[in-house]
């Protein structure tokens, strides 16, 4: 009897002691996600009709100019989600370039939007894209394995026109106050927000423009109001372009016009 009651405790103190063991301790673990995107956020200038888009690159340059981003989108409702799924490589030689991709959202109202950005259906970034009458602004909880430069786009007022005088000429400030001043005659001044704009970005009523290789040393931007026919600033350029033929003139519109 001793010897049986004896097993029996034996039986209890091995549960004791490997039931109540406590669980291993995991340490949390950081892991690193290295960023492969930049996305900016941009607007589609038409006469009658304005489409929001993003813009997505790459952060590491590719092997081929037709490397491809594979972009699989989906707009249902207030709900915006798009995946990236690869790069195909190209058979290309070098040298290499960005790739870049341009996923079309289409017109949105004024409202707030569910964002969603995943990596290859592994990683989930979630978000919302607020949409007001002069911005668009993306805020994103994660941003893992991409880049967001410019969370905030605001829209291109209408009718305005932006550009610049670039020339690597001795007279450049001369020839640019002399356009500037013709400009003058058929616009009006136009204050802006400072920000990015997509197409230039403001700081304190001066434009950088943006998406433009401008390779001239001597570089004017401008940026105004205006309302009248497109013919007049043609036939404005028209006469300075002819007189200067050194010098690149450029005019954009909010109608989406490069002049």
């Amino acid at each position: 009897m001793l010897k049986r009651t004896s097993i029996v405790a034996i039986v209890f103190l091995l549960i004791f002691t490997f039931g109540c063991k406590p669980d291993p301790i995991v340490e949390d673990v950081n892991v690193t996600i290295e960023d492969e995107f930049k996305i900016l956020l941009w607007e589609s200038l038409e006469e009658n009709d304005r489409s929001f888009k993003f813009n997505v690159e790459t952060i590491k340059s590719e092997s081929c100019e037709n490397t491809l981003i594979d972009i699989a989108p989906s707009v249902v409702g207030n709900n915006i989600s798009f995946t990236i799924h690869d790069i195909p490589e190209p058979d290309c030689p070098a040298p290499i370039f960005i790739a870049d991709a341009n996923m079309e959202i289409g017109s949105l109202t004024i409202s707030s939007y569910e964002m969603i950005i995943s990596l290859k259906n592994v990683i989930q970034n979630e978000g919302t894209l607020k949409v007001e009458s002069d911005y668009y602004e993306l805020k994103m909880k994660e941003l893992n394995g991409i880049v967001v430069p410019e969370k905030r786009l605001y829209k291109v007022p209408s009718n305005t026109i932006w550009g610049y005088i670039a020339s690597d000429n001795s007279n450049a400030d001369s020839v640019a106050d002399g356009f500037l001043d013709e400009l003058f005659t058929v616009t009006e001044d136009q204050d802006y927000v400072d920000g990015y704009y997509g197409y230039f970005s403001v700081v304190n009523n001066d434009l950088t423009i943006l998406k433009q290789n401008i390779s001239q040393g001597s570089v004017r931007t401008f940026g105004f109001s205006y309302d009248g026919d497109t013919v007049d600033l043609m036939n404005i350029l028209s006469d300075f372009r002819g007189q200067h033929t050194n010098v690149d003139f450029k005019i954009f519109t909010s109608k989406g016009e490069e002049l």
